[in-house]
């Protein structure tokens, strides 16, 4: 069985995506900033914004399911799954920082655990920090890697306020 781009359109509708955030100064990070990597992402900044986002456990089982059919859409449907899910992690982080009052940098990116040499082990404190599991269904595996598989942390610098 092969899908075609409405029946991807139509399987990613299926999932609202859930989201956590919270700002943070730079000096009461409760997150260990660990590696140069994250120092400099975060250079010059005053504040943090930590967040999380899933598409949770339903869209891992459908995504399972799919690769027993099709495993060339399947993949196809977790690059879209993820670029979806990016997309709505920035929009969600924009709404926190205007309820914070914040103005981020036009260039604010989120800088994951796992990127450069920022430690996946970081996805346990900032799941904790934010009652991620508790709150939108992210758990952290002994290996550091989160569950549901399509769920992200990140951290974005924010320069300005």
């Amino acid at each position: 069985m092969t899908i075609d781009e409405k029946q991807y359109e139509d399987i990613l509708n299926r999932f609202i995506p859930k989201y956590i955030g919270r700002v943070f100064t730079v000096e009461g990070c409760p997150v260990p900033l660990i590696g140069d990597d994250i120092k400099h992402h975060i250079k010059d900044c005053k504040k943090l914004l930590i967040s999380a986002a899933t598409l949770g456990s339903e869209f891992d089982k459908t995504l399972r399911q799919l690769q027993l059919e099709d495993m060339a859409g399947a993949f196809i449907l977790d690059r879209l799954s993820g670029k979806r899910l990016h997309k709505f992690c920035c929009e969600k982080d924009c709404e926190v920082l205007e309820l914070s009052s914040v103005v981020a940098n036009s260039n604010a990116v989120g800088f994951s655990p796992g990127y450069g040499d920022f430690p996946l082990s970081v996805n346990r404190e900032i799941v904790t920090v934010l009652d991620a599991s508790k709150k939108i269904g992210i758990c952290v595996l002994d290996s550091f890697m989160l569950t549901p598989q399509k769920s992200i942390t990140r951290i974005v610098g924010i320069r300005s306020n």
